[in-house]
C-alpha cells in the first residue's frame, strides 16, 4: 500500500540550526494495536506514530542519518543522538566515500531540530554514542572522535543551558572506547566501555571505568581478573553509593560470557549471571547491551545470545539475576530497555505523573519495561539474505519471570521498514515512549545503485484501556 508522505502534522515545523534541514512523514492510518497483542500479553491502549527522516533540499542524495539514543526529560524536552554521514561517489576511487557527522536532535512539542555544539571542531570523526538524563534536565553525551590511529572519548554535558566538554585522559596508545556515561550530578559522572584486544601490550591501564569526581577523571580497578577482556556497554547509576555496570567479557577459553559489575561507594565487585542454557551442547556466546532500572531491586538488562542469534532479557530482583525468555526469531538481537514502574497517562493526570519524574519506584510496584532492537525473518534465496527489520516489545512485569513469552506483548510490526533496527529507546513518567534508529531504502544516485540510510522515530502515547466491567 502506497504511504502518503504528510509535510505538517499538528502543526509540526522543521528547525534548520546550522544542518541540513530534516522533513518528516508519518505514516497514516494510525497503527492498530489491538490486532498485534499477544496471546496473554498486556494490552496497550495508546496510540502509535512513525516517523521516518528524509533530508530536504536535494541532500537525499548526500546524507545517511542514523539515530543511536534517545533521552527524555518530558514530552516537549526531547533529545536524540546519532550521526549522518555524507556519501560521495568517487569514480577514481573506485566506489563510495564517507564523511561522518555527529547529528543532535532537540523536539520542542512542535517541531525536531538540528542542535549545534561549540567547541567541537579539532575532533576527527566525532561520532556520538549515548545520551542520558541526568538530575532534572541535565543532558549528558558520550562519543568518540579519532587520535592518530586511535580513538578518543569525549563527554558533553549541558547544564543550566550551557554545553560543557569532558576530554578523558587517553590512556592508551590506541583505543579507548568508553561506550556509555551515566551519574548523580555534574561531580559525580561514571564512563564505562573497552579497550581493543590487540592493543593489550601498549595499555598503560586495563581498567575500562573511569569516575570524574568534579576535579579530574580517574581509572578505576574494577575488581575483575583479566580486566582487559571486559567489554561494558552501559552504566546506571542510582547514587554515589549504588552504580551497576553491564557487559560482556571475552573468555580466553571458551564463549562471551555476559558481565555486570556493582559499585557501593568504595569498591566494584562482579555479580554472575546465570549460566548458559544447558539445552545448547554448545554454550553460545552471549552479550548484554544495556540496563535500566526502577529500583535497586527491579533491574532489567537486555542483548544476545550468538552474536545476534537469540534475544536475551534477564531481570534482577535484588538477590539474583533471572533469565526471562522472549520470542524466538530466525535471527534477533535487543539493543536498549527501558523501564518504567507505575505510571498515570494523560488522561489520569499526567501532570501529576511529571511533578513525580524524579522519584524512582519502590520495590514491588508494577514495571513496564520496553525493550528494542532487530529481528530476521527467514532466509530469502532470491536475494541470499536474512531480511531485517526493526523491533520494539513490552511486557508489564507481572507474569511469570520464567515463562516462554508469555507476557511479551510485540505490539508494533515494522517489517515494512526493511534494513532497519531500533537503537534507542526512553519512556516517560506519564507512559509515553520514544524509540530512534534507522532504515534502508534502494535508490539510484548519480547512475550508481545505492542504499539510503534514513532516520526512524517511533512514539506512542499512553492512554487508558476501555473498561470490561458490564
Amino acid at each position: 500500500m502506497k504511504r502518503p508522505v504528510v509535510f505538517f502534522l499538528f502543526g509540526l515545523v522543521v528547525v534548520c540550526a546550522g544542518f541540513a534541514l530534516l522533513i518528516t512523514r508519518i505514516v497514516n492510518p494510525p497503527i492498530d494495536w489491538h490486532a498485534q497483542t499477544q496471546a496473554g500479553a498486556p494490552p496497550l491502549c495508546g496510540s502509535w506514530q512513525l516517523i521516518s527522516g528524509e533530508n530536504a533540499d536535494g541532500l537525499q542524495s548526500e546524507f545517511d542519518v542514523r539515530l543511536d539514543g534517545v533521552a527524555a526529560v518530558s514530552d516537549n524536552d526531547v533529545w536524540v543522538v546519532g550521526n549522518k554521514t555524507q556519501v560521495v561517489h568517487l569514480p577514481d576511487f573506485g566506489g563510495p566515500a564517507e564523511r561522518p557527522q555527529p547529528l543532535l536532535l532537540h523536539w520542542n512539542g512542535w517541531g525536531w531540530s538540528q542542535v549545534s555544539i561549540p567547541d567541537l571542531e579539532g575532533l576527527k570523526r566525532l561520532r556520538f554514542t549515548s545520551i542520558e538524563i541526568m538530575g532534572g534536565d541535565n543532558v549528558l553525551i558520550g562519543g568518540q572522535f579519532q587520535v592518530g590511529d586511535g580513538v578518543q572519548t569525549v563527554i558533553l554535558l549541558r547544564e543550566g543551558g550551557k554545553w560543557h566538554r569532558h576530554l578523558l585522559p587517553h590512556v592508551n596508545e590506541t583505543d579507548d572506547l568508553f561506550h556509555a556515561v551515566s551519574g548523580t550530578s555534574p561531580d559525580d559522572l561514571w564512563a564505562v566501555g573497552s579497550f581493543a584486544a590487540f592493543a593489550a601490550a601498549t595499555m598503560t591501564s586495563t581498567q575500562p571505568i573511569m569516575h570524574w569526581d568534579g576535579n579530574q577523571w580517574t581509572v578505576v580497578d574494577t575488581g575483575v581478573e583479566n580486566a582487559e577482556l571486559l567489554r561494558l556497554t552501559d552504566v546506571l547509576t542510582f547514587s554515589p553509593k549504588d552504580v551497576w555496570a553491564v557487559g560482556f567479557k571475552r573468555m580466553v577459553d571458551g564463549p562471551h560470557a555476559p558481565a555486570s559489575l556493582h559499585w557501593n561507594g568504595s569498591t566494584w565487585s562482579e555479580v554472575s549471571f546465570p549460566g548458559p542454557d544447558p539445552k545448547y551442547e554448545v554454550p553460545p556466546a552471549r552479550h548484554i547491551t544495556s540496563v535500566a532500572a526502577t529500583s535497586k531491586d527491579d533491574l532489567w538488562a537486555v542483548g544476545d545470545l550468538a552474536n545476534g542469534q537469540v534475544m536475551l532479557s534477564y531481570h534482577w530482583d535484588g538477590s539474583a539475576w533471572k533469565l526471562v525468555d522472549v520470542p524466538e526469531y530466525t535471527h534477533g538481537s535487543l539493543a536498549d530497555v527501558a523501564v518504567l514502574a507505575d505510571h498515570q497517562t494523560a488522561q489520569e493526570g499526567a501532570a501529576g505523573a511529571e511533578a513525580e519524574s524524579g522519584a524512582r519506584a519502590g520495590a514491588g510496584a508494577q514495571t513496564h519495561v520496553w525493550a528494542v532492537g532487530q529481528v530476521a525473518e527467514p532466509y530469502d534465496p532470491v536475494t541470499e539474505r536474512y531480511p531485517t527489520h526493526p523491533h520494539l516489545m513490552y511486557r508489564d512485569g507481572t507474569g511469570n519471570i520464567g515463562s516462554t513469552g508469555s507476557t511479551w506483548n510485540i505490539p508494533l510490526p515494522l517489517k515494512e521498514w526493511t534494513g532497519g533496527v531500533l537503537n534507542g529507546v526512553t519512556v516517560l513518567p506519564n507512559g509515553n515512549v520514544w524509540a530512534v534508529g534507522h532504515y534502508t531504502v534502494n535508490s539510484v544516485q548519480g547512475g550508481y545503485n545505492d542504499t539510503d540510510v534514513r532516520a526512524l522515530i517511533v512514539k506512542y502515547t499512553a492512554q487508558t484501556c476501555p473498561s470490561t466491567d458490564g
